[in-house]
């Protein structure tokens, strides 16, 4: 992600990127996303340790990691792969058995190395950084705009109940108004802005810019955006609008709605299941 920075400034600019400048804004660019990734949330990594032989030394290597990566994961361990009902929920996996599978997963024969496998767990936090597309990333209005008090996890028996849950909820943050959530619903009423089964884009005129996004788990649409705009962010909303018809067209990210637990988990999702910012 420097690299591409850095030759962005340096076409724009004619300035030569030194080394240390290049080594400040790789810096900067991981400081960036891990607060995209924490931002007002104390969720953790999900890590699965599975070894066929020894316990004693999977209880010493957990003990190291989480002494490494105090309050980063949360650690389950395992004898073997086949005792793992739904590996998905594992953001990484960490074995002495050679596995077969699509997950983040590190292998070490010897997992009494400890030493070693902490490095290849570093190397793993480092993989989700560099896995994306930084000029996308800075660019999205989805992952700059919304923060934890803006995202919403619904139980409402109709779209109706969610969205009036979510307006309610903006309103006692001090975020929107009533005029903005009457707007809503007389726009709701003129023509309906759920445009696909499982994915809603209500949105009105606004004296602000506001985002929200709700999710409900047990009922359609599953994944709502919630947009006040004011009638100067015109061109806003037509590049929301793309980034969102790209997340609701994005399968795979809409079948793991179910598993997703907290923004950070929606936030990972959007980065690892879709290729919106690759």
């Amino acid at each position: 992600m420097a690299k591409i920075s850095s030759k962005v400034i340096e076409e724009k600019t004619n300035h030569k990127i030194s080394e240390s400048e290049m080594s400040y804004l790789a810096a900067y660019f991981q400081l960036y996303v891990g607060k995209i990734l924490n931002e007002g949330s104390n969720n953790k990594y999900k890590l699965a340790l599975i070894n066929s032989f020894e316990i004693s030394e999977t209880m010493i290597l957990k003990k190291m990691i989480e002494q490494h990566f105090p309050d980063e994961f949360i650690i389950d361990i395992y004898d073997d792969i086949r005792n793992i009902k739904n590996i998905e929920k594992y953001d990484l996996l960490i074995s002495n058995q050679q596995l077969d599978i699509g997950s983040y997963y590190i292998y070490e024969k010897d997992l009494a190395n400890c030493e070693q496998v902490i490095n290849k767990i570093n190397k793993f936090k480092l993989s989700i950084v560099a896995d994306f597309d930084i000029n996308n990333t800075l660019n999205s209005i989805i992952i700059n705009k919304v923060n934890k008090e803006l995202f919403f996890f619904l139980d409402g028996n109709s779209y109706e109940e969610d969205l009036n849950y979510m307006l309610n909820k903006l309103i006692e943050l001090g975020m929107s108004d009533e005029e903005f959530k009457a707007n809503i619903f007389a726009r709701e009423e003129k023509s309906t802005t759920i445009f696909s089964e499982e994915v809603a884009f209500p949105h009105a005129k606004s004296n602000n810019f506001i985002i929200s996004i709700g999710i409900n788990k047990k009922r359609n649409p599953k994944l709502i955006f919630l947009v006040g705009i004011n009638s100067e962010e015109d061109s806003i909303l037509l590049k929301l609008y793309e980034e969102i018809v790209d997340i609701a067209t994005e399968e795979k990210l809409l079948e793991k709605i179910n598993e997703i637990e907290s923004y950070r988990d929606f936030v990972e999702s959007i980065i690892k299941d879709t290729n919106l910012f690759r």
